[in-house]
């Protein structure tokens, strides 16, 4: 039998039964974080208030029933609990030295205690999101350095390893602890506790700085998991690990793990046979990842080869032209220094550094495409191709290699190494306006020419306002935009959906990209109640003349909330921490 757990101060479980306990309350908790989903969730339609009603029935029946299991199973846990004891009686040892702040630290030398050479974890300050990770640590110290013990000298071992608000608890913790050894007639709890003692103190701890709501938040973790630019192998122990925290089975999330894949890697995926567990599944998308570069790799070689053959006939040379030019790029595969740059998923040299573990924008291996400072995503797609051209000039130069194909030639066809080719370098990107942007004529004149992207060309991304008189819900689409200095709202949108809004004191003078003046900015919203993901502001916007966008949120807004931005595949999120803590009104100011 497990030797006894307490749970709380009063009350103590045998080990396997404060587990289950755990577990229970859990469930419990993330029952009512449902119930209360489903009644903040609006319905409009008799079918959906019924629909509406009957799922809260069901998810409080099931709630009822999991508290009153807890009741019975509390109750038969302490029974067994009284039995251990009743047949184990434990013996009542001496007190330990009283402890003051002083002493925390006062442990015997490193030299005299490590069997195997494990760091000490870095000290605790208190926060829920750093516990399990600071707690894991100090337990697997103490289980190689065999001087500590004894349950005395682990409770010392961790309290040397707080500070701050978690250190002002553990001093509070061993005041307590020295009055009840301080008891010459102990009560049956009281021994209880103290053939124990380390197991309450890590329950202690457990009611204090346990997130009471982790389940429940590594749960919505696994549901919004992205690969984004995660390699497929780095990203499934990632999505594993989510699995285990939230306490899932693997095997009833294998829909979820497709759906927070790449597009590039589900394409590449064609199987005959719908894998049937979760281990068969990466395995059969990891065999399709490496049969892809595979082949990629075999056509590439397969195109120098005809290069080289047609090279050496001297009839064939005369009839060379441009197009026969770009057939002679191969793709780059020195991963010490930096390649030609790529962010299109469709390119073979991109599934080449994705089935390597290499960067996907400059093919090195020390880092990984997120760090990558050699065409930083805070440059422009064209400002990167540039910086490959001077790169890739001065390879040839100090006779180190390099592509000598002609970039012109290879820009507007194949083009294996390059994946925003000249086509795409200047023409996309000179026409977001460098001030302010609020004509059509500053968005879109070439993006119907371009159709070689796999996703696409606007960034648009779903939003909600609520329109204040009467209350209701408005639904759009929002383009991200950084080259707008500031954001707005169209016309067309405000007025179709009869968006209250105020009229100027002073006309607002825009100028676009090309020096041309605009029409004036004359009238902005009234506040109103942004929705984006589950992120809610406030925000005013200026009206502005267009048909076709809802929404431009331009720099000002980007500045101010600062989302973590994946712009290959068009998604934001909104980690910032301004947006997470809040007063009481989350508004961006009027400019930026």
């Amino acid at each position: 039998m497990a030797p006894p757990y307490p749970h709380g101060t009063n009350s103590l479980l045998l080990a396997a039964d404060l587990f289950e306990v755990d577990l229970r309350r859990d469930e419990i908790r993330l029952l009512s974080h449902e119930m209360s989903e489903v009644l903040g969730r609006p319905a409009t339609t008799p079918a959906a208030i019924t629909d509406k009603q009957s799922e809260y029935d069901k998810l409080k029946l099931q709630y009822n029933n999991a508290t009153r299991d807890l009741r019975a199973f509390y109750r038969d846990a302490e029974n067994r609990y009284t039995t251990w004891v009743a047949a184990n009686p434990p013996p009542v040892t001496g007190a330990p030295a009283a402890v003051t702040s002083a002493s925390t630290s006062a442990l015997p030398t490193p030299s005299t205690l490590v069997d195997m050479k494990i760091a000490d974890p870095d000290k605790f300050k208190g926060g829920f999101k750093d516990y399990n990770r600071w707690l894991f640590e100090c337990q697997n110290v103490i289980a190689v350095r065999s001087r500590i013990d004894s349950d005395d000298k682990k409770i010392r071992y961790i309290g040397s390893r707080m500070e701050r608000a978690a250190l002002q608890w553990y001093e509070s913790y061993q005041s307590q602890r020295t009055e009840w050894w301080s008891i010459n007639s102990p009560s049956s709890t009281e021994q209880q506790r103290r053939a124990a003692e380390f197991h309450h103190f890590l329950a202690s701890l457990g009611l204090t700085f346990k997130d009471p709501l982790q389940i429940v938040n590594y749960r919505s973790d696994v549901k919004k998991a992205r690969q984004g630019a995660m390699v497929f192998d780095d990203y499934v122990i990632h999505f594993l690990d989510m699995v285990q925290r939230a306490r899932l089975d693997k095997e009833n999330q294998i829909e979820v793990f497709l759906e927070s894949l790449q597009p590039s890697v589900l394409e590449v995926w064609k199987p005959v046979n719908f894998p049937d567990t979760f281990d068969t599944t990466v395995s059969s998308i990891r065999m399709a990842l490496r049969k892809d570069a595979r082949i990629r790799d075999t056509v590439a070689s397969s195109r120098r080869m005809e290069s080289g053959a047609g090279i050496r006939s001297k009839s064939a040379m005369a009839r060379s032209t441009a197009s026969e030019t770009k057939t002679t790029t191969s793709l780059w595969r020195d991963s010490t220094r930096a390649g030609p740059f790529t962010v299109n998923p469709s390119k073979p040299i991109h599934a080449l550094r994705i089935s390597k573990g290499w960067c996907t924008r400059c093919g090195m291996s020390n880092h990984q495409s997120d760090r990558c400072t050699v065409y930083p995503a805070s440059k422009t797609n064209a400002e990167n191709f540039e910086v490959w051209k001077r790169k890739n000039n001065a390879y040839l130069e100090a006779g180190k290699g390099g592509i000598r194909s002609q970039i012109t030639a290879i820009a507007f066809e194949s083009a294996e190494e390059h994946s925003i080719e000249d086509e795409e370098g200047d023409r996309i990107y000179n026409i977001v306006d460098s001030e302010n942007t609020d004509s059509d004529s500053a968005y879109s004149p070439f993006f119907g020419s371009i159709n070689l992207r796999k996703y696409p060309v606007l960034f648009l991304i779903n939003f909600s306002v609520q329109h204040p008189f009467p209350r209701r819900s408005i639904k759009g689409k929002a383009l991200v935009d950084s080259g707008a200095s500031r954001s707005f709202m169209g016309k067309r949108f405000a007025n179709h959906h009869q968006i209250p809004t105020t009229r100027l004191s002073k006309p607002e003078e825009l100028t676009l990209a090309d020096g041309k003046a605009a029409p004036p900015i004359l009238k902005e919203t009234q506040p109103l109640s942004l929705c984006i993901q589950d992120h809610k502001e406030t925000i005013i916007l200026s009206v502005f003349q267009t048909n076709k966008y809802d929404l431009i949120l331009g720099l000002d807004w980007l500045t101010f909330h600062n989302p973590n931005i994946d712009w290959e595949l068009r998604s934001l999120r909104f980690n910032n921490y301004g947006c997470k803590h809040y007063g009481d009104i989350h508004q961006m100011p009027r400019y930026c």
